[in-house]
């Protein structure tokens, strides 16, 4: 009876072990960029420290990334694509997770965007910094980079001040040969 009572003990903490995980891996398919021989991504985890991987594409075929992710927080991907180590060959592609789990170069700048902001914030309390960012609605933010044929023209510090301090608006993406003054 005790060794019944022992074995039904440690079933249940090992099928509930998973409830209590604060990671999760994330597993996306590599869009295939042409005359790209290698890709850079980049990560952040659940400190804010941002990850990197190489990835030799010269071994062909449809490759899948896998990288460790915060289970409840908002994690940028960007994967930058080269010829060479000096010749990159576009914007990046990006996901923002766990709103998006598809690299696409329409979300890359979204996802650069929130990369910055936890790059910005190192010296600060991980968890207050990703709950903080997390309560940002990054869904409409990528809506609305989408609807820029190259939000890459926009005023980056505009936008990231405007996150970073709760002010955001719509109004913030400006080009950056426009500003409010």
């Amino acid at each position: 009876m005790k060794q019944m009572i022992i074995f039904f003990t440690a079933l249940t903490l090992l099928l509930t072990s998973c409830a209590f995980c604060t990671e999760e891996e994330l597993s996306v398919s590599l869009p295939s960029v042409e005359g790209a021989k290698e890709a850079l991504v980049l990560w952040t985890d659940g400190a804010n420290c941002e990850h990197e991987k190489h990835i030799d594409l010269c071994a062909g075929g449809g490759q899948v990334l896998s990288v460790t992710v915060s289970k409840n927080a908002c994690t940028p991907v960007l994967v930058y694509y080269y010829a060479s180590l000096a010749e990159k060959l576009s914007s990046p592609y990006g996901l923002i997770y766990p709103h998006t789990t598809e690299l696409s170069q329409r979300d890359g700048f979204a996802a650069e965007i929130l990369r910055s902001l936890y790059a910005g914030s190192r010296a600060s309390e991980p968890v207050a910094v990703q709950d903080y960012l997390a309560r940002f609605n990054w869904m409409r933010f990528m809506e609305l980079c989408r609807t820029y044929e190259d939000p890459w023209i926009l005023n980056r510090e505009m936008i990231l001040e405007g996150i970073a301090s709760g002010t955001f608006k719509k109004s913030s993406m400006q080009p950056l040969e426009k500003q409010i003054e």
